[in-house]
């Protein structure tokens, strides 16, 4: 396990929250007249699906195109959102090998759980590029070294988050490869954190930091059982008190070795890491958005 004072020696630049998509529920005639005002980004072809309207996704959105959309149309209701935050090498010199420490920091640390919407039934995911689909993560680490994408889904289906290691943007080769760590709202996701609507999203980035600060969470170990007890002779409190530290030495060897997903599978609380408050704490807005916020605008 990377340790966090050597994590601190790591040189990554500011993390920065930026919209990666945003799938918008619209016939196909709503369709057509919104392609026009998606100057900055790429949208996508309508969806179709059963008994239902179809839906459009746009990539890439920026603040312009998010607040047109907007004045077109507030009341247009959002089934996805995808927020990326990227976690950029200072410099190019060993950035592959730091992103491979930082992302194996993260598979060992992040406790989405502690998300209040993905509670205990969320699962986690590890993509197999021999089988090329997501399989359940167990508590060993892949042969090829653990660096592919992991993913924590929750079984309702609100919430995702993937984190994985970005070398390539549109079959591009990056100067500077970066570790991604994406929170996809889906459409019960959405409706959770009440941003269901275009109409919402102002105030869903005013208070980004405070919807995203849970996914965010990082632990430094599993929470050890207190050593109080009771008894009525010196004997069984000795005995117990024994049992309790035999019990967290098992946590803490468990802890070193498979991190956050051992406590997540038997349902045990984790510390958080006050070290990496930073990390911990939501990653700020893109310096647009956060202008157009001031300003009154998204």
């Amino acid at each position: 396990m990377l340790q966090s004072q050597h994590l601190a020696l790591l040189a990554f630049e500011r993390p920065v929250a930026k919209p990666d998509y945003i799938t918008i529920q619209a016939r196909t005639e709503t369709h057509d007249a919104i392609a026009p005002l998606i100057k900055d980004s790429n949208i996508a072809k309508p969806h179709y699906k059963a008994r239902s309207d179809p839906w459009i996704t746009v990539h890439n959105p920026s603040t312009a195109d998010l607040q047109r959309l907007i004045n077109f149309d507030h009341s247009l209701r959002i089934i996805g959102l995808e927020i990326a935050v990227d976690f950029t090498p200072s410099s190019t010199a060993n950035a592959l090998a730091q992103c491979r420490q930082l992302h194996a920091w993260f598979v060992h640390t992040l406790f989405p759980v502690k998300h209040p919407s993905m509670g205990a039934r969320t699962t986690r995911w590890r993509y197999s590029t021999t089988v090329r689909k997501y399989l359940r993560d167990g508590l060993t680490t892949p042969s090829n070294g653990g660096f592919t994408s992991v993913l924590w889904r929750h079984q309702r289906g609100a919430f995702q988050l993937r984190c994985y290691i970005k070398e390539h943007d549109a079959h591009t080769a990056l100067q500077r490869p970066c570790v991604r760590v994406e929170v996809t709202l889906l459409r019960a996701g959405c409706q959770d954190l009440q941003v269901h609507q275009l109409g919402l999203l102002p105030h869903f980035v005013g208070g980004l930091r405070r919807n995203l600060q849970p996914f965010f969470h990082v632990a430094r170990s599993i929470k050890p059982v207190e050593r109080r007890v009771r008894g009525n002779t010196r004997e069984r409190a000795r005995r117990r008190l024994a049992e309790i530290d035999s019990t967290n030495a098992q946590r803490e060897r468990n802890w070193r070795r498979y991190g956050a997903q051992w406590a997540n599978k038997h349902g045990l609380e984790v510390q958080p890491d006050a070290d990496r408050r930073g990390a911990q704490s939501a990653p700020k807005q893109a310096g647009a958005v956060e202008t157009a916020r001031k300003s009154g605008g998204f």
